[in-house]
């Protein structure tokens, strides 16, 4: 090989690195329980699979760009379905597991005053009247609320953790995703 094409290679490589952990990394921050760090993870996970998409449609064809991105946009949207599997069993597990007795005088006292709340409320006399019970609930659930948290976002982490290893450790060595694998 001539030295501009290793350049190249080098230059591509990089590039598809890059694009694996800053892929990786603002997914993995989107699941911080912090408001501003996650909406400011997806806008980064919005542009860099915008980027993905773009690089893959100027990439040449069958080259090991247009397949690292490829790998990485199938990685993208399978996540998203694990997760939406993985969130709905741990909705499941919220369903069977969470005490609902802290939150009944609450519930009792909308129910008796429902009609009142409806004619002359908004939603802020109800979350004033929730607010005793939803800190009960809370600390009674704590400890579901985490499980289920883990059971909805681990197994997506991990996939993807997993995706963009492998696909990292390939383009370490020039390599394809092999097509059963993308």
């Amino acid at each position: 090989m001539n030295e501009n094409v290793t350049t190249k290679l080098k230059k591509e490589q990089k590039k598809i690195l890059a694009f694996y952990i800053v892929f990786f990394i603002s997914i993995f921050i989107s699941f911080i329980p912090v408001n501003m760090a996650s909406l400011f993870a997806v806008m980064i996970c919005v542009c860099t699979l915008s980027a993905i998409y773009s690089v893959r449609s100027t990439a040449e064809e069958d080259g090991i760009t247009e397949n690292h991105m490829t790998y990485l946009i199938r990685t993208f949207w399978r996540a998203n379905l694990y997760m939406l599997i993985a969130a709905l069993f741990g909705l499941l597990y919220l369903t069977i597991a969470i005490d609902y007795i802290a939150l009944k005088p609450c519930l009792t006292y909308i129910a008796d005053h429902g009609t009142y709340i409806i004619r002359n409320g908004t939603f802020d006399i109800v979350f004033k009247i929730m607010k005793p019970c939803s800190d009960v609930f809370f600390q009674k659930n704590q400890h579901n609320l985490v499980i289920a948290a883990f059971i909805a976002f681990f197994p997506t982490l991990l996939y993807l953790l997993f995706r963009c290893i492998k696909g990292g450790m390939l383009i370490m060595n020039n390599e394809h995703v092999p097509a059963n694998k993308l």
